[in-house]
């Protein structure tokens, strides 16, 4: 069912590159995200349900995409602690093989 709505959605077209940054662990980052207020109605689904999402989203989903759809599929941690300058870093080295390997631009 996610393929066809996948698939229909974008009438068959897909990026060469999809790049997911994987956020901190999400009962951390819910904790982090409500404090000092009231929690949403999404935010009150609580762990358990933010834990399921958090698979799905970065363990599930990557390798379904990849096997159904042949679609290049790259995980970034953006954690804290990794820091953004990582983040950035690893980003440009994941974009700049797939333009040099599609030759729009040399090494």
């Amino acid at each position: 069912m996610l393929h066809t709505i996948c698939w229909e959605s974008t009438g068959g077209v897909f990026p060469d590159l999809t790049i997911f940054y994987k956020p901190e662990d999400p009962v951390r980052a819910l904790k982090r995200g409500t404090e000092g207020r009231e929690a949403d109605r999404m935010e009150k689904k609580g762990e358990e349900f933010h834990g399921k999402v958090y698979r799905m989203y970065y363990e599930v989903l990557p390798g379904f995409l990849k096997e159904r759809e042949g679609r290049r599929i790259e995980i970034i941690d953006s954690t804290p602690e990794i820091g953004i300058e990582r983040v950035h870093k690893e980003t440009k080295r994941i974009v700049g093989e797939l333009v040099v390997s599609r030759g729009l631009l040399r090494a």
